[in-house]
Order: C-alpha cells, then structure tokens, then sequence
C-alpha cells in the first residue's frame, strides 16, 4: 500500500539519512513553520498547522527504528500515493474560498489548479497572487512561487501579510537578507503583530547570526508580553546557544569536556524553561538538563593513549607486589601497590565530563576527522 507523503521529502533529506541529520531538518522546519500559526489569516494558519502536524507524524515515525523500517519498504515497494486534483466544478464555484480551504490542509495540487482558475474568475489580484505563490511553494516551485509573492505585494504594498509569505520563499532559497527584508516591511506595516518579529530573529539564528537573533529578540520581549510564541521562540535560541557552547561540537552532536561548558549551559537552560510553554520544546530542554545532570556523574575512566598504557596503569599495584616479591622487599611492594591503588582510585573515577576529555576517538568523529 502506497504511503501518503514521503515524510525526506517533506524534510527534504536523503532516505538513508540518519537521526541526527532528521532531528536537525525537524527542529528547522518546526522554526519556519510554527511563526505562521500566529497569522491572521485563517487559511495561512490552517497550513502551518497542517504542517506541524505532518512534522510531528514524520519524527514519530522516522525516529523509530521499527516503524521507519515498515514505512520504508511500503516507500520502497510501493511508493507514494498520486494526489487526486480536483477538476473543474459547476458554475458559481468560489475558487478563491477553494483555494484557501485546499491550502489549509496542504492540498498543493489541488490549490495550484484552484489558485489558477481564481485568477480567471477575480482578475489581476494581489489575492490570487499570493494563493498561487503559497501552492507553488508547497508544490517546491520556488522561482515561480518567488514571481508571484513579489506580484502579490506589488498589488497591495501596505499588506503585511503577502511581505510575510515572499519572506518565507526567501527563506526557503536560503536567501537570508532578502528574507529579513521582507519580515521587517512586515513589522513596520503592522508592528503589533509578533510573528513578523520572531520570524526576523529565526532567519538571523538560521544564518549563523544567534547571538544577533537573541539580542533582537530580547529588545522586543517587553512589548510582547502577552504573545507566548515569543517566548518560545525565545526559548528555543537560548537552547540553540546553549548547545553551541560545547568544544567538540559537530554532525548534529556534542559532547562535554569541562566545568566551565556545564556552568555556562545551565543558566541558558534555566531560563529557557522559565519562558517556554511548548510541550515539544519542553521535552527538548528537559533532555538537555538531563544530559548536564550526566555529565557530571562519576565514572570509571583510565586515562592514557592506548589501551596499552591503559593497561599499564591497571596493572601496576600487582607490578609493584611482584617487583617488591622478586628484590625481597615485599612489605615495600605491598604499601607501594596500596599508592597506586589509590593513585587509579583518585586518577580514573572522575565526573564524566573529563572522561570524554580522554575520548580522543569520540573528539576526532566530532571534528569530523574521524569517519
């Protein structure tokens, strides 16, 4: 039986991508899509919503190994089930209300044809514009959904709301300024409206710009107050600058090696989770004040380069007792043994962040010099 979306292309990732590289294209799309579930328009946010939802449909089955193991070999054997475009209805059909309703629950093909025959039916509108611009984006068109968002704002100039969906193209090109530049006409055009904001300081994280994206975020947190997608926006990048923090950080992973690190992350953790109410967030910052928590636990770990010198420092109380047993100085060798006994002691149970300072294969694979 054909599966209804192909969840990598919705993430658009390879189909042998692993966890890491899925987690990662989640958490982006779940940043560029939950700002429009603060839109005002009611079909822009239906969307959003659907997409969430389909975000959420893919972790859950991608990240569990049996059931992506049984959705891949429906994907394989059967593939993707054809979407059904609608055709032409009677006369008097509102294309314009079609359309929407069509976008709101992610029916790309049947809006794009819906979006074209508005166009036929109202004219040269800044409304039919923007419905075809949002199906040609669903649908991956981005050049064309490109044309028609800056056609859309053209019409209508003063609203905020078609210079939001041509900054989400933009955003999808990766072409960053242009995206900014389009969520800020929106700020200016209705400054009260917080997801203009948020979506600002998302494509400055995205860009490479988080400490900008924090400090743009926070110049705002008072004037929203009541808008708790601020906030968990706000959230979100403390966590994301939270997780920066570590040395050895690379392919989607990190790994602790220090005090300082651990004293630098919990104050970020702590405040987002004073800030946030999003429970998929909140699960998210949970496991990383968990993850502090472990890495700070004792463990066993025997420094040294090798297991060779590893050993070495293993052995050596026993050394000790029969080097003192073979020179008639076994009183010697015993209390030298109880030394390096407690030297090992006092040497390998240590906090777990500087046992993954010893871990100079785990160091490599994060800089990536280790395959």
């Amino acid at each position: 039986m054909a599966v209804s979306v192909d969840f990598y292309a919705v993430l658009e990732i390879a189909r042998d991508a692993d966890d890491d590289t899925i987690n990662a294209a989640l958490k982006s799309k779940l940043r560029l899509w939950r700002k429009a579930t603060n839109s005002p328009d009611l079909s822009t946010r239906q969307e959003a919503e659907t997409w969430m939802a389909r975000l959420r449909e893919a972790s859950d089955t991608l990240l569990d190994p049996q059931r992506r193991a049984a959705y891949d070999r429906e994907l394989q054997t059967a593939g993707v089930a054809q979407p059904q475009t609608q055709q032409a209805a009677g006369e008097g059909t509102d294309w314009v209300a079609r359309a929407r309703e069509e976008l709101g629950r992610g029916d790309y093909h049947s809006a794009a044809y819906s979006a074209r025959e508005a166009t036929h039916s109202i004219g040269n509108s800044a409304e039919s514009w923007g419905l075809r611009s949002r199906a040609n984006a669903g649908l991956g068109n981005l050049q064309d959904a490109l044309y028609e968002a800056r056609q859309a704002t053209t019409i209508e100039a003063n609203n905020p709301e078609y210079h939001f969906q041509l900054g989400m193209i933009f955003e999808k090109l990766a072409q960053f300024q242009d995206a900014i530049n389009a969520y800020q006409v929106s700020m200016q055009l209705d400054p009260s409206a917080p997801q203009y904001m948020v979506a600002v300081a998302n494509v400055m994280s995205d860009n490479g710009q988080l400490d900008d994206a924090l400090d743009f975020i926070r110049q705002h947190l008072q004037r929203f107050q009541g808008a708790q997608i601020v906030f968990d926006y706000y959230a979100t990048l403390l966590a994301l600058k939270a997780e920066s923090i570590p040395r050895y950080n690379g392919r989607g992973q990190y790994m602790i090696t220090s005090k300082s690190e651990i004293e630098q992350m919990r104050p970020l953790i702590a405040e987002a989770m004073a800030h946030n109410r999003d429970p998929e967030m909140a699960k998210e910052l949970d496991k990383i004040s968990r993850f502090l928590d472990t890495s700070e636990e004792q463990v066993f770990s025997v420094p040294g380069d090798g297991w060779g010198q590893k050993a070495l420092i293993l052995a050596s109380p026993i050394l000790c007792i029969v080097i003192g047993a073979i020179i008639g100085l076994t009183v010697i060798g015993v209390l030298l043994a109880v030394a390096a006994g407690a030297g090992i002691y006092f040497t390998c149970w240590v906090p777990r962040y500087k046992a993954n300072d010893r871990d100079d294969l785990r160091k490599g694979y994060l800089q990536g010099y280790i395959g």
